[in-house]
């Protein structure tokens, strides 16, 4: 599986060749980051176009993980104020 580095990080990804695909894409996804790719295209024009999407793949991956996060339960103390509808 190829891994593209930022920085320090490393992100692993798969790439996928598609018939039906017109242009390359990225898919980020939580604990996936796929790269569909129009059939007959070469692992290195795979590689230069991950390279320069660098940016937006790891701020998507940092995205979707702090979405998929399990949020923490919040605790309430007697006499706490509960919202309801907004108020």
């Amino acid at each position: 599986m190829p891994t593209l580095r930022v920085g320090r990080t490393e992100i692993d990804y798969a790439v996928r060749h598609s018939a039906r695909a017109r242009r390359m894409r990225i898919v980020v996804r939580p604990g996936l980051v796929e790269v569909v790719v129009p059939a007959g295209h070469s692992e290195e024009s795979v590689a230069t176009f991950v390279r320069q999407k660098r940016a937006w793949v790891f701020d998507s991956v940092e995205e979707v993980n702090r979405k998929s996060a399990v949020p923490r339960r919040q605790r309430y103390l007697s006499g706490s104020k509960v919202l309801y509808r907004g108020r």
